[in-house]
Formats: structure tokens, sequence, C-alpha cells
């Protein structure tokens, strides 16, 4: 389908172009100008998905100029809104200039580009005395006008139009729009063209010529030509957009663009540095006061170009994540505006300082380091992650413990990765005599397990000895991981999920944290991103008992920030933490000094703003704050890493800093690496750089290769990679043996007990709740219930008459699935006296006045003693975010499988029970029907089958005594067995942390209703089925499998 009729006619109507062209050469001149032509196809197309996308409010005019709407990726998208932007930003402050003259657009190589018509539709008040005119091939200007002819939205802004004839220059004439075809290589006849409607001469008409990437296409003379003339009107502005080589053709970004122009035949005859391009206009007779040259990166970072609201805007539009090759697109376009009225300010933005000369950083190199390309079959993958692996893999030749370098998950060349590579430095001829069958000498092999998920932009640290924790990550930027995983002995193990999911956060491996025990090793995180986009300022430290621990920031507060550099000093708990980017997609320019502090055996986190760090050298203090950029040992020496800056782009001479004084060091490199998504991992003596590449914009994707860094004062040593075999996640972490974080923990049988904690304040409690860990809470005061509820208390405040509806049951094991007891409503007294003389009877309080629409309330519903109970103030979470309060009474009959969306915290009063929960993960193996909550399965009395799904899960079990209080994550499965005739309990459900908008609209009196997103997919799974129905079996089987395995590879 095409987005209107008129241009499906009209493109029916374009002959056919030849389907073959020369394999080789430059094309000749009448053949280069058509592929220059077709350029503006894909520009177009592009500019119509931000129209679409990111203006959805406005009147839509690309869409007559493009066949078909196409969603272009959000890197494509966002370098074109700032391309525009960027044009539409110089018009608006040309057309805005209050000088009585006749103001003239001449957009110079407009192809299909809009420009006229939405200043004239959209903007009406600003084109006041002002002309558009139109400049471009005459063939094309003739389609172009036919598609103007066709839509009458087009015409009602050009009132008495006249068309000319197709040899006439003057191709259409309107008041306010002017449509031209001339070859711009010919500057005398658009000069004879416009010298027909305007009297060049006259300094009472200014012009304004825009060229967006046109006169790029042209030669050096022929632009030129162009530039010279428009600079000898006498009121004349220049704005020029256009691609230019800020580090030379060899960069990797530029060695693409090239390759891509040159691959379409269309050449950049004028491409140069900013300097050159400053030369150029200078020598056509620009007066070098009046020419303004900024990238695009940089307007993208100026507050008065494009506002800190804008940006933030755009977030909302789409998710987006690609500010490395964002950054590079910019870097690599610029704007030139010139004017040869040097008198009048056509700008409000300051003169930058000489960006055309400014000289190159490479002199300033001190350092060097050599580098050699890794050899063997690695995968190309950027924005994975590095560990070190010292004897947690086996390699299969000698079967011995394997020591080397794991570089793991990331986005690969179609698609994100769950697999890794394996780089180790072999033994000197430590396997020469090994052969295969063949007599060939064997290749090292190993064995490495899938990540959980294929993920990117994740962390993995070591925690010391063998083991290394894995962090967050996301898939897309608006699916961001909580999940945390731990390395070790070859298998990964679910470790404690983090408070709130994030990717692009800092990690390092802490040695000791003071105060604490000696010698401790854990992981401290910061900052990050969310899946909603929200930027962190939160600091963690991870413990393998207790999970993590959101620390308190004392001395100065770094503000929120995701993709900055961290280090750790020689202390082991202390460190560097500089650059990053804020919510508004600007490069952060400040360096941190942060320590642990444990003096008080509380541990907090000690900042203090590193000020006039890099002054001491203002020519490279740009290179020091980065976004993505990794710090990293190589030797002696602390280096920062690649990444990108804001405004100027790195080049070969900063790239590579030391990071105490900003001193560029130079890399001998075996091939050129783009030094963005990379992994750094330092050994002993060197530096490896795995991976790492990026999409350069439309014009291809670049692959980094993995080398090895070496100083050059330093004896060179050979890395390799292993051939590397798989193993899916699930087999690898289904061990029946204890993993580290059980061993910790303490287990019983296929059991593990749940850790009794004590809790003094709310922060303490907050910590429970970041690790996402069930936990007994103890020595809580809960009021005077634990002393007075007893059974006649209860009968006397609670009335013997009050009717209540009770579970009853004939077994004391209730069944949800095969619902073996009954609902009765009985007076509570006797309710009370059944319990508590053995009967399997169960009370779950509902709401006394609308039970089935409202969640019940112990304050509402039972009023004579909710004043009992209360909770402590290390609760207060739960008291702000409660959803519900229901009291639970039993006889000794057991409470179903099942889990609860909401958390809660399950406050034993009276009598104890046993309850064994399984973590959320096992929900598969648990034997839920589909849309269910409950699970058939009886774990205290498990039958033969249900005996082989146990064997597969671990559960926690916990005993709860009077004044015990249990806090149960959302989604964790659990079973609870009374110990004791009459059990009395309340349970507080609360909203959780990073869930408050997932939760299905409408009511949810239990406090189990699915999240909305799940109710949404379960449906769109059956409409997916249906969709398949009168297929034979053969066939519907087929594609219904390989929807599972692609959904289950995104997980």
């Amino acid at each position: 389908m095409f987005e209107n009729d008129s241009i499906q006619a009209f493109h029916r109507k374009q002959p056919k172009k030849p389907q073959k062209m020369r394999a080789m050469g430059v094309p000749a001149t009448g053949k280069r100008d058509e592929f220059i032509m077709d350029t503006n196809s894909s520009s177009i197309v592009s500019k119509r998905s931000v129209e679409k996308l990111y203006y959805p409010k406005q009147p839509e005019y690309f869409r007559y100029f493009v066949r078909k709407f196409q969603r272009r990726s959000p890197l494509i998208n966002r370098g074109y809104w700032l391309r525009m932007k960027a044009i539409d930003k110089t018009v608006e402050n040309f057309l805005g200039e209050d000088n009585g003259k006749i103001r003239v657009v001449v957009n110079l190589g407009c192809g299909y580009d809009p420009l006229p018509f939405q200043y004239l539709g959209i903007h009406p008040e600003r084109c006041r005395n002002c002309v558009f005119v139109d400049v471009d091939y005459p063939q094309l200007m003739q389609k172009k006008l036919e598609v103007i002819r066709q839509n009458q939205p087009l015409l009602d802004l050009l009132a008495g139009i006249k068309f000319g004839k197709p040899d006439d220059a003057v191709l259409g004439d309107a008041e306010k729009y002017k449509a031209l075809g001339c070859d711009l290589k010919n500057v005398s006849s658009l000069d004879q063209a416009l010298r027909k409607m305007f009297d060049l001469d006259n300094c009472s008409v200014a012009f304004l010529f825009v060229a967006e990437v046109s006169v790029a296409y042209m030669e050096k003379p022929a632009a030129n030509a162009v530039l010279k003339w428009a600079a000898g009107l006498p009121d004349a502005r220049f704005c020029l957009l256009e691609q230019h080589l800020p580090d030379g053709e060899d960069h990797p970004f530029a060695v693409t663009m090239l390759k891509h122009f040159q691959k379409l035949r269309t050449p950049l005859h004028a491409i140069g540095t900013l300097g050159t391009m400053r030369d150029r206009f200078e020598a056509a007779g620009w007066p070098s006061e009046g020419v303004d040259l900024k990238t695009l990166w940089e307007l993208w970072s100026n507050d008065d170009f494009v506002t800190p609201t804008e940006r933030r805007s755009l977030d909302k539009v789409e998710p987006f994540d690609e500010w490395e090759e964002f950054a590079l697109f910019g870097s690599h376009y610029f704007l030139l505006r010139a004017t040869n009225n040097v008198g009048h300010d056509n700008d409000e933005e300051a003169k930058p300082d000489d960006i055309g000369h400014a000289a190159s950083t490479e002199d300033s190199c001190s350092r060097t380091l050599n580098a050699e390309i890794i050899s063997g079959p690695s995968t190309s993958r950027r924005f994975a992650a590095a560990t070190s692996i010292p004897g947690t893999l086996e390699q299969d030749i000698l079967k011995t413990p394997l020591q080397g370098v794991a570089h793991l998950g990331g986005l690969g060349t179609r698609e994100r990765l769950k697999s890794g590579d394996i780089y180790q430095e072999p033994a000197h001829d430590l396997h020469s005599t090994e052969r295969d069958e063949g007599g060939a000498p064997r290749r090292d092999t190993a064995t490495l397990p899938d990540l959980p998920s294929a993920t990117m932009c994740h962390t993995i640290t070591s925690l010391g000895g063998p083991a290394s924790l894995l962090v967050g990550g996301r898939a897309s930027p608006d699916k961001a991981s909580s999940a945390c995983f731990i390395l070790q002995d070859g298998v990964w193990d679910a470790a404690h999920n983090l408070p709130v999911g994030r990717f692009r956060h800092c990690a390092v491996h802490i040695d000791k944290t003071g105060g604490m025990s000696q010698n401790k090793s854990t992981v401290l995180v910061y900052g990050g991103k969310t899946s909603q986009g929200d930027v962190l300022d939160d600091w963690l430290l991870y413990d393998l008992n207790s999970g993590w621990q959101r620390l308190e920031v004392t001395g100065e507060v770094p503000e929120p920030r995701f993709g900055a550099a961290m280090s750790v000093d020689g202390t082991g708990s202390g460190g560097w933490l500089l650059g990053g980017m804020s919510d508004d997609g600007t490069v952060i320019t400040d360096c941190w000094l942060w320590n642990l502090d444990s003096s008080d055996h509380t541990i907090r986190v000690y900042c203090q703003r590193k000020r006039g760090f890099g002054a001491q050298r203002n020519a490279m203090s740009h290179a020091l704050f980065r976004f993505g950029a990794q710090i990293a040992r190589c030797g002696s020496y602390l280096l920062l890493i690649g990444g990108i800056s804001g405004g100027k782009m790195l080049d070969r001479g900063n790239e590579i800093v030391l990071l105490d004084d900003g001193t560029g060091v130079t890399a001998n490199w075996s091939q050129r690496p783009l030094l963005v998504g990379f992994s750094a991992q330092s050994y002993e003596g060197g530096l490896l750089m795995l991976g790492g590449g990026a999409t350069c914009f439309s014009f291809g994707t670049f692959w980094s290769q993995s080398q090895n860094l070496t100083l050059d004062n330093l004896e060179r040593r050979t890395w390799s990679v292993l051939e590397t075999s798989t193993l899916p996640f699930r087999e690898a972490t289904r061990n029946l043996e204890p993993t580290p974080s059980e061993k910790l923990m303490g287990e019983h049988g296929n059991s593990i007990d749940i850790l009794r904690r004590t809790i003094a304040t709310a922060t303490d409690f907050q910590s429970i709740l970041l690790s996402s860990q069930p936990a007994i809470l103890k020595k809580l005061d809960l009021g005077i219930c634990t002393k007075q509820w007893t059974t006649t208390y209860l009968k006397e405040k609670i009335g013997t008459d009050r009717s209540v509806v009770v579970h009853d049951s004939p077994t004391p094991k209730m069944s949800f699935s095969t619902k073996n007891f009954s609902y009765k409503t009985v007076p509570f007294g006797s309710f009370m006296d059944r319990a508590e003389d053995g009967d399997h009877v169960y009370l779950r309080a509902l709401s006394s006045e609308k039970p089935a629409d409202s969640p019940t309330e112990l304050a509402k519903d039972f009023p004579s003693i909710a004043e009992d109970f209360k909770l402590p103030p290390g609760l207060a979470h739960v008291v702000e975010h409660a959803h519900s309060s229901p009291l639970r009474i039993s006889g000794p009959v057991n409470m179903w499988l099942h889990y609860d969306v909401m958390a809660n915290v399950l406050c034993q009063i009276k009598g104890s029970k046993r309850l064994l929960l399984y973590h959320p993960s096992d929900v598969s193996r648990l034997g839920l029907p589909p849309g269910a909550s409950s699970s058939p399965i009886d774990p205290f009395d498990p039958s033969p089958e249900d005996h082989a799904a146990l064997r597969h899960v671990k559960a926690y079990e916990a005993v709860l005594n009077e004044g015990d209080v249990l806090f149960i994550p959302p989604l964790w499965l659990h079973t609870a067995k009374p110990l004791s005739n009459l059990s009395v309990a309340v349970n507080v459900f609360f909203r959780y942390n990073g869930m408050e908008t997932a939760y299905a609209a409408g009511k949810d009196v239990y406090g189990n209703r699915d999240i909305a997103a799940y109710e949404r997919g379960r449906r769109d799974i059956q409409k997916i089925l249906k969709g398949f129905d009168g297929l034979p079996d053969q066939v519907r089987t087929f594609y219904i499998e390989r929807l599972v395995a692609e959904l289950r590879s995104s997980i």
C-alpha cells in the first residue's frame, strides 16, 4: 500500500532503470548524475520516518514524496532528526531577521525535500516577505513538480503557481515558491535563472543558500565556483551540511563511509577536514570572521541549539542506546554557516575557537603500545563483557584447569549472543606434540557455558578467587535486566537480583571494605540506566549471603549517570569515577574520587569531586571525560581507553590516554580498531582489547579485531583464541550439588534455610528488598497481639456470632487444583473452636463490605483488634505501599503451592508453621497450568511424579514462630504447613519497587493478579495459534516451534 494514490500513480509512470551497472570504475558524467539523484531517494525515506515518528502533531509533507513509509532504525532516525534540526534552525534564524529585506532561501540540490511547504504550511507567520527557491537537476525537479501537481494540499500552498516547459530553467513560479532546473556544475545557468526573478545586485535582497550533502558530490573546482559566486552577492549567507574527515581517511568510520559512497558511484569529491573547508570558503571570498563551523555532535551538546528538554523528549519516541554510533555520525558531519555581511550578527551563538585549525593531539603522545592481532576463531561481538577464568573451566586436550579470559555475550553480526570466546596465553610448546588422528597438530579446545540469556551492556566482575559475578545488561534499551549470576566451576548459579534492572552501569571488584572482614572480596556497582529510561545514581554493594546493599553517600553526591568509567586504586576500596552521560544525552565533564568507609560498622561511600582535573592539559581536557570508555592497567600505567567525548571526537592521539595527567598514548595497531563496545582485560605485563565495533550510520558496520597490547619496552606475549564449544544454560546450572551461594547460606537435604535477619531501621529493610531474596525478620515489635490474641480474646473482640467465610477440607492437604475443600459461611466462634480442636479449616479474611471487589484491610474489617497489631518503623516502606492486610487463622491444614504478584510480609502471631519457597525461575518446573498461579504439586508429600520435578529445584525453608516475620518477594512460589493446631497470622501485601506501572488495572482482591503485560501476552498467544488453524499438523508444529525458539532466545 502506498501512502496516497497520486504518488503511487506517479511512480508507476517512471521508467525502470538499467538493472546492471559497470562493475568497476567511476561512471560517466551523465550516469554519475543519475547516481547522485538516487541518493535523494534514500535520504527522503529516512526523513519521512523522522517526520511520522517525531512530529506526529504536525502536517506531514514528506509523505507526498515517499511511496511507502519505512520505519528506520533509531540511529538513522536520530541522525536525520539532527540533520533536519540543523537546517531548520539556520533557516528559522534567517527568516527571523528584522532588516526589512526580501529574504530568499535557495535550497541547492534540494531533491524531494519539502522545506518550502513545511514553512508555508506550518509556520506561515515566518514567511512574510520571503521566497523559497528549489534548485536541482532539471529531470528531478520535473518529477518533484509532477508530485505537486497531483496533490491538492501542496498546490493550496502555492497560490497561482505557473508551470514552465521542460526545457525552461524556471519550471515552477509562484509568489513564494520558485522551482529551478539547473545543474550546479554550471553556475552561470543558476545565476541567469535567479536573475529572471530577483535583482541579484540589489542590497535589499538577502539570500540564504542551503546545501545539505549536495555540493559534496561535485568536483572541487565546480563546488568552489558555487561558493565564490554566492560570496559575490551583496548580502548572502551559506548553510553547508555535509561530511568531513576529523581523523583522516583511515579512521574506521571514515573507511566505512567512503566505501559506501564509492559503492554507490557517488564519491565525495569535496570531502576534507574542517580546516580545509574553512580555507575553501575564505579562498572563495567569504570573510574569515563570517565563517562558523561546528560538527553535528557539537551542536547536539549545545543547549542553545538543542535544549535539554528537546533531547530528553526524543527518548519518549523510541528507546535509544546507540550513543557512541550517534556521536561518530555527528562527528563526521558538520554545519557551516557563513555570511559575507560580517557586520550583521546572523547567529546568537559565539564564534568557535578556530575549530578549523585545531592542532593535532598526536604530537602530545609520549608513550607507545605495540599491538598484535589475536589469532583464532573468535566471534565478532561488541558490548560484551570479559572476565578472567583462573582454573574454572576444563581444557579438552589434557583435561587440565584452564586459565585465561572469557569474553561473553554482546551483540553479534545478526543478534545478541549467549555464547563466549576464550582467550589464552599458551605455555611455550605445551601442546607441540599433540596430534589428531590424521597427524595434524591439534588446536586447544574448551567448553564454556552459555550465558543465562542473550544480553549486552552487562558487566562481569571477579568476586576474587575462581568466581565472577554477572550483573544486569539489556536486550533492547527498554528491556533492562535485574538478573545476576555467578560463574564458578564452569557453571552459572543464580545470584540475588538487582533491586532495579539496569545496563551501562559501572562495576568494580572490591578487595576489602574497611572495617568489615579483612580481605572480603565483593563487587561495587554504580549508576546505569533502567528500562524506563531513568538514569541511576545509587551505589550497590554485593554480598553472597544477603545480596545487594544500597550504600549511603557522604561528602558530595555525583549526579546520576550511565556509561561512566570507574576504577579501583591500590587500597582496594577506593578509586576514580569520571564521565558518563546524563539523562539529557550529553557527556558529563567531571571526575570524582570515591572511597568505602565502614569505620562505624556501617558501610558508606564517600565521594569528593576532583576539581581542576584535566586543566593542566587544556588541549586534551575534553578527552578525559567520556562515555562508554574503560579504565584498564597496562604494565604500570593506568589507561583511559576509547568511548566518546562531548563535542570533539577522540582521535588517534587521545583515544588512549594516561588517566593521571591525560597524556596521549600511541598504539601501533595491526589493524586500527574502532574503540567502541570493546572489552579491556589486563594481565601481567599487557592488555587485551577484545571485540568492539559500531554501526556506522547507514554506511555499514565495522568490526574490530581483538588485539594484544604491550608496552614498547616489554617483551611481546602471544595470545590466541581457543576453539570453544558451549553448554546450554539450563543444563549447565541444574546440578544436585549445592551451588556456591547455597553453601554459604546453609543447606539441609534439598532445601536451604532462609536467613534470619535483624533490622533496626528502614534502611536495613531496604537492603533486604534490594536482594529480592526471602528473609525471616526476627525480634520485631508487632504490638500486643503476640500476647493478647488467644482464642478467648479473639472471640470476645471479633464476636462469636460474626459470620466468616472459611475453607473446610476433609483432609489436611488443601488443593486448589482439585478443589478438595468447600467454602462455608460459619459463625466466627464455632470456626475458632474447630480450628483449636484440630479440624482442617482455614480463614483468609475478605473485605466485610465488598468481598468480591475490594482487598481486605485489618483496620477496616476487624477494627476491634486492629490496634493490637502494628508494623515497626523499620517496615515503614510496607505501610506506605500497602495493598491489603488479611487476617489468617487456620487449624492443621496445608496451604497449597502458589505465588503472589505482590510482595508481602507474613507476620506469625500465634502458633508456628513451616513454609517452603521456590525461586521464580523455577516456575516452569513446578507444574503450574497456563494462566494459573497455583500448582497441583504438594512439596510436603509429593507423589513419585512430583518427586521427579522437585529434584531439579531448590526449596528455601522457613519455620516461623510467634513474633517472626517472613518477607516473601513477589512471584516466589510458597506453600505452608502448620506445626500447631491453631495458627494466627497477618499478611501485609505491598507494591514492589519498579513494578508500579506493571500491575494490572482493575480489581485485585487477593494481590495475585498477574501483571498486565502477561495477561495481554496470553491473549496474543491465542491469536497467534489461531492463525495456524487449518494447516497440516506438521506445518503448524514446525512454525510454532520456531516461534517458541525465537521467544526463548530473546529472554
